[in-house]
């Protein structure tokens, strides 16, 4: 995936997917498919170290209903972010 700019949508990451999971298992199942696409190299400090960078933002919500019957709605934002390795 590359970063791009583009005058009408602005910065971008082509390419890039949405998912929605359900439970824990399918959100494993998506972080070890995006683990599988990072590009490694090996160097003197570490045998297989990542050369590509990875964001992972994970949205929560959850809803409950009061009382009154009035829906709650809590949203959760998570940004993993692994960048490359630099051993030098």
């Amino acid at each position: 995936m590359n970063i791009r700019e583009d005058i009408n949508k602005g910065v971008y990451v082509e390419g890039l997917v949405e998912e929605t999971v359900g439970c824990l298992k399918d959100m494993l199942v998506l972080i070890a498919r995006g683990s599988k696409n990072r590009h490694t190299g090996s160097t003197n400090m570490n045998r297989s170290s990542s050369r590509s960078h990875s964001v992972l933002t994970t949205i929560i919500e959850s809803k409950s209903r009061s009382s009154t019957g009035v829906w709650n709605i809590r949203t959760s934002r998570f940004h993993i972010i692994d960048l490359a390795g630099s051993e030098r």
